[in-house]
């Protein structure tokens, strides 16, 4: 049998999610989810709306919980048809996003580290290239942005030995 815990009526029917967030103050799980608005809503566990966010588009993919800057805060990263977008768990984005992007993303950004310490990169698949972009907002120097074709599944990260494999 099923529990009602709460109900909240969205502004419009929901378009994407439900995904979780994990609120690094308390440790609690809280709930994302975007209406056919384009409206991305922060909910407690009491059903409470934290916050709402007009987005530009639809979601894309997933939205993932990084924490860009290893200060042990939580972040959103997500695309939506148009951009790439890190908020902050108040709803706030972080400096150098959204980033309009030079195409439609078919999946997922993946962000990864190579190394415990090292910089966060944020790897996004739009007009079948690989994009690489710093926590800061650029385009990774040096990154020849890769031909792929049309993509179904999120880039994935793959470190065998010393060499690092992007997996698509």
């Amino acid at each position: 049998e099923l529990r009602k815990y709460w109900n909240l009526i969205l502004d419009k029917p929901a378009e994407a999610g439900p995904w979780k967030f994990v609120n690094h103050y308390s440790n609690e799980e809280e709930i994302l989810i975007q209406d056919k608005l384009h409206q991305l809503y922060l909910i407690n566990r009491e059903g409470k709306v934290l916050w709402k966010k007009q987005m530009d588009n639809s979601i894309v993919g997933d939205i993932q919980i990084i924490d860009a800057f290893n200060s042990g805060k939580n972040q959103m990263l997500f695309v939506t048809k148009k951009r790439l977008v890190i908020l902050d768990r108040n709803g706030n984005n972080i400096e150098g996003f959204p980033i309009l992007l030079k195409g439609e993303p078919s999946t997922s950004p993946t962000a990864v580290r190579y190394s415990k310490d090292a910089d966060i990169r944020l790897l996004v698949h739009a007009d079948k290239h690989l994009f690489n972009y710093t926590i800061e907002g650029f385009e990774t120097a040096g990154w020849k942005k890769p031909k792929t074709g049309q993509l179904s599944h999120p880039i994935k990260l793959l470190q065998v030995g010393r060499r690092d494999y992007l997996i698509a």
